[in-house]
Order: structure tokens, then sequence, then C-alpha cells
């Protein structure tokens, strides 16, 4: 079961509400074990976790967030502000779609790793139960994402690391 560092959780902890705006801003449903998970873990840091893909390793720096702009977090939070979700895809939103025409999220990134790439959900084919997967930022182009496949569920990942 993977441990996280003592007070790592980007706080305040997102609300219910705040989950659903981003789910339909990005036109998918968030698997229910990553709700619970970020309604108590939001942002947080692992103390150890490797993750192994296509013959490699890679350490997870931290995951994602969700700041809710209006619970008044910004400020209090400027250095997390660079780990929240939306923040992080803005300047690769090409780079995680499959084409110019799609709308809403196709590779949801949830977690930072140590060399630029980040741990994702893949939702293609998977309506509300995406795969776990690593999206190689290098190895990407535009409407070209390379993924690699880590894990069936979220919940599936969260019990092997």
């Amino acid at each position: 079961m993977m441990e996280f560092i003592s007070g790592s959780a980007v706080l305040p902890l997102p609300a219910e509400e705040a989950l659903h705006k981003r789910e339909q801003y990005w036109k998918i449903e968030l698997p229910a074990p990553y709700k619970e998970f970020i309604k108590k873990m939001n942002g947080a840091k692992p103390a150890n976790a490797a993750v192994p893909y296509d013959s490699r390793f890679e350490s997870i720096e931290r995951f994602l967030c969700i700041l809710d702009p209006g619970a008044g977090n910004a400020a209090e939070n400027e250095d997390a502000a660079a780990y929240d979700i939306d923040v992080v895809m803005a300047p690769m939103i090409e780079r995680l779609g499959c084409d110019e025409d799609s709308t809403g999220v196709y590779i949801l990134p949830i977690a930072k790793m140590e060399y630029g790439n980040f741990l994702a959900f893949e939702y293609k084919d998977a309506g509300a139960d995406p795969v776990v997967c690593v999206w190689d930022n290098e190895e990407s182009g535009d409407f070209d994402p390379v993924i690699y496949f880590v894990a069936g569920s979220f919940e599936e990942f969260m019990s092997r690391y």
C-alpha cells in the first residue's frame, strides 16, 4: 500500500461540488476510488512510489491536486498551484488529445513523475473506468500521445504500490 509524506496534501481538500465541476468541464467521470483519494490526499507526495512500465521504473514526485478557486485557496497555495490538474494540462493539451476536433479529456494527468512524464487516466474507450497509464511527455507529439499501460483501474494501481 502506498505511503505518503505526512502533511503533504494540499488544503483545503476539494469538496464534491468542485470535483463535479471539473468532471463537467473535462467531459469525463472520475472513478469513485480516485474521488475518495483526492478528497483526502489532494496533491500529496508519496514517500516512495516507483512505477514500473515498458521495462523501466519512474518515481512519482507528487499527485496532482484540484484547487477550488471558490474556496479562496489560490493565494495560500501558490506553490501547489503549479500542481493543479488544469494548470498542468493547459500548455500540453494538444499533446494529450487524440485529434483536433475532440472535446473533453482523453488523457487526464493525475501525478507528476520524476522525468517529466505523468501518471494519467486514459479515457479513450473506458467511460467511467479509465485505465492508469504513464503518458510519455518526450515521445508524445501534437494529437499523438504516447502512453504505457500501468493498471486496469485506479484501485488496482493503489493496491500494487
